[in-house]
């Protein structure tokens, strides 16, 4: 799975590739646990439905991707927050 929610450091996780599937379950999470960080570290895709919950939801991120263009996209509009 792209997405899922790690309780113990209040974190939501996107692996390498957030698929559409992953889209409602990334939405899912940010509304139930709109405190968490984004830990997109090692995201190498993510679909654009996927994008826009996070678009949407701007949430604060742990971690921006590696991925040069994912990262120059997702940088002006969210601060990477402090572990």
């Amino acid at each position: 799975m792209g997405v899922h929610y790690d309780v113990i450091e209040n974190v939501i996780e996107i692996s390498e590739s957030c698929t559409v599937e992953d889209a409602e379950t990334l939405l899912q999470l940010v509304l139930e646990h709109d405190d968490a960080l984004i830990e997109a570290h090692d995201c190498q895709h993510i679909h654009t439905a996927a994008m826009q919950v996070l678009l949407a939801a701007k949430p604060r991120f742990k971690s921006l991707p590696e991925e040069e263009f994912l990262r120059q996209f997702l940088a002006p509009y969210w601060d990477t927050a402090a572990a």
